[in-house]
């Protein structure tokens, strides 16, 4: 039977005709738009709450009927539509979005050589006599020898053919497109002059296991045209490195993974970008991925299985280039795909782009790099010696696991502060509009406001004497605590206070411990333990850490309570490395060689590390609150 379904949003409403006993989720994926079921639809996370207007529905064996002007609130992945005239209304905050609504930054510490990976030269091309010994192409081959001191060493097949093509015509001068791959130069386009677009343009992408970072590149000029995010659309399968190495383990899984980060994510971010400034898809000539080796290895098509069992080796550090249309990617078919590459298993070619970026290990005197996402990746260098490691923070400061968590994207509640006892409560909302929820930075805001105000003790209790006298605080379902940081009349939908509980803030201790304790058994190696003030310089790493606040930040106990002004924050490192693969040739000698210099650190394999771990889990730590 089939059933009459509207869809509503805040922007679009849509219908669609779907079967007795499908899943809401399916059905919002049938009108063009996604939840947020980061759990992989084992309804978990909460991430995909959606409001029933009207119909019949079925919840774990539950009939659940909504009649005209009722609502209900339910998870889409647990919420079968049954019957009846179906209207549902997705919050923004339950959507996976792929707008442009985070801006990716980072800084590139060091002035670089500019040199390009993909050039455009001209040259005309005499006509052959006979008794002329050379091919059409070795004549293009000495043309652009002669005029540009360029040597060229291969051609693509399809640049082969149309080169034949071409040369039919009365017209001789030929523009050619040139792409640095694997260390030669390489012809991957011929056309006749003027009949191409006079700039060629790249693609850095950074594929982080929560979130995706694309930059419209410039190849020509070495400038950034325009960068735009989104989620990684694998987070509809699994949501974290573990669920996807299993997920990817065989051949189906694979695939499956592969072409959501192709199909559902890459494709959509260049569409968008090509589309908002009026550029032809087939004039992006290069990508450069840079990311974890788990993302890579399944964007590139490589089970992952390894990295999941020890020793935790990948297949590959580095690969090859391939092109886009090995991969399927909706660009010039034979622009190369380049990806940086990794240090580990579980140390990739993010943080390689990071260690370039900040370049510490150049300098004398100890350097501590952190990159703060889903995997936390941290480096440490003393001019002589470097450590790296990974460690699973989760993707609580990225806004999933948290009840009413979100990226940092329009109406996400970015600041907060509290004041007379916890009792007043300020935020600041991205946007000009009410707010949808909370992201990350804010998460941090209020464990060190809640701290400094008595809300939460030291373990992240919130103090149940206060629920008396304060409002903002009461017990919510199934017994938890919860601090209301928006009341419903506040929020776009109106629906429901957006609050943060003591099951939220235990996720996010879980994830600042993960972080703290890898600094520490790092210093350890390095042979400091902990005293945090030989630290010469802290960069942090990740779109996450430029939007938060430092100070905050070291009163959780996130990071080493040092002086701020050693804090430096290059921001996302790993989309500048991707950038810099485009523009410099040379950078990917330097890549080759960063590989092999650090030494790599097992967590699970350090004697102290459950010992640090477990003392991170307080506010700030135990070892700051003389507890041991």
């Amino acid at each position: 039977m089939k059933i009459l379904c509207q869809i509503e949003t805040n922007d679009v409403s849509r219908r669609i005709s779907v079967s007795s006993g499908t899943l809401i989720a399916e059905a919002v994926r049938m009108a063009g738009l996604f939840l947020n079921t980061s759990c992989a639809g084992k309804g978990t996370c909460g991430g995909c709450a959606v409001d029933l207007l009207d119909g019949v529905y079925e919840r774990n064996n539950e009939r659940i009927v909504v009649g005209e002007g009722k609502k209900r609130r339910v998870l889409g992945c647990q919420t079968r539509i049954l019957e009846g005239k179906v209207r549902i209304f997705v919050p923004r905050r339950s959507l996976i979005e792929t707008g442009e609504k985070v801006v990716a930054e980072f800084v590139i510490k060091e002035h670089r050589q500019f040199s390009p990976t993909v050039m455009q030269v001209s040259v005309e091309l005499a006509k052959q006599n006979l008794g002329d010994a050379k091919s059409d192409y070795e004549q293009l081959v000495d043309k652009i020898g002669e005029e540009y001191d360029i040597r060229v060493s291969g051609i693509a097949e399809s640049a082969l053919r149309d080169l034949g093509f071409l040369l039919q015509k009365e017209e001789r001068r030929i523009e050619v497109v040139l792409a640095w791959v694997e260390r030669k130069w390489k012809v991957i386009s011929v056309s006749l002059d003027g009949k191409e677009a006079s700039d060629c343009y790249g693609l850095a992408v950074d594929i982080g296991t929560t979130t995706v970072a694309a930059s419209l590149v410039d190849i020509t000029r070495g400038e950034i045209v325009d960068t735009v995010t989104c989620y990684n659309q694998q987070i509809r399968e699994a949501d974290d490195v573990a669920a996807r190495i299993v997920s990817a383990s065989c051949s189906e899984g694979l695939n499956k993974l592969q072409r959501l980060i192709i199909d559902e994510t890459l494709n959509p971010l260049i569409e968008l970008l090509c589309g908002k400034h009026n550029i032809g898809c087939d004039h992006i000539r290069r990508i450069v991925i840079s990311g974890n080796t788990v993302m890579w290895h399944i964007f590139y098509g490589l089970s992952p299985y390894s990295i999941g069992v020890v020793p935790f080796q990948p297949v590959a550090r580095k690969v090859a280039s391939t092109t886009a249309h090995n991969l399927g990617l909706n660009i010039f078919p034979e622009a190369p795909i380049d990806i940086v590459p990794s240090i580990s298993g579980y140390v990739g070619g993010d943080i390689v782009s990071d260690l370039e970026i900040c370049r510490a290990h150049y300098h004398k005197g100890v350097s501590l790099l952190v990159d703060i996402g889903t995997n936390g990746e941290i480096a440490i260098s003393d001019g002589d010696k470097m450590y790296v490691t990974a460690c699973a923070a989760g993707p609580a400061f990225e806004g999933l696991r948290i009840s009413h968590g979100m990226r940092a994207s329009v109406g996400a509640i970015e600041r907060i502060r509290l004041g007379s006892g916890g009792c007043d409560c300020e935020y600041k909302v991205i946007g000009s509009g009410r707010a949808v929820g909370i992201c990350g930075s804010a998460l941090i805001d209020f464990l060190a406001e809640a701290l400094r105000e008595g809300v939460i003790n030291s373990a992240g209790r919130i103090d149940r004497d206060k629920a008396g006298n304060c409002t903002r605080i009461r017990c919510g379902e199934n017994n938890i605590y919860e601090y209301v940081i928006a009341y419903k009349q506040e929020t776009e939908d109106k629906q429901s206070d957006i609050t943060i509980s003591e099951k939220d803030i235990e996720i996010v201790l879980q994830a600042k411990a993960a972080i703290f304790s890898a600094i520490c058994i790092l210093l350890k190696r390095l042979g400091y333990k902990t005293k945090f003030d030989v630290i010469e310089r802290i960069f942090l790493a990740g779109g996450f850490a430029k939007y938060i606040d430092i100070r905050n930040a070291i009163a959780i106990g996130l990071l080493p309570d040092v002086d701020i002004g050693r804090y430096e924050i290059i921001g996302n490192g790993s989309l500048a490395g991707a950038f810099l693969g485009l523009i410099d040739r040379g950078i990917w000698d330097d890549y080759d060689r960063l590989i092999d210099l650090p030494e790599i650190v097992e967590l699970n394999l350090d004697e102290d590390f459950q010992d640090e771990y477990t003392f991170a889990l307080f506010l700030p730590n135990m070892r700051a609150l003389g507890e041991i």
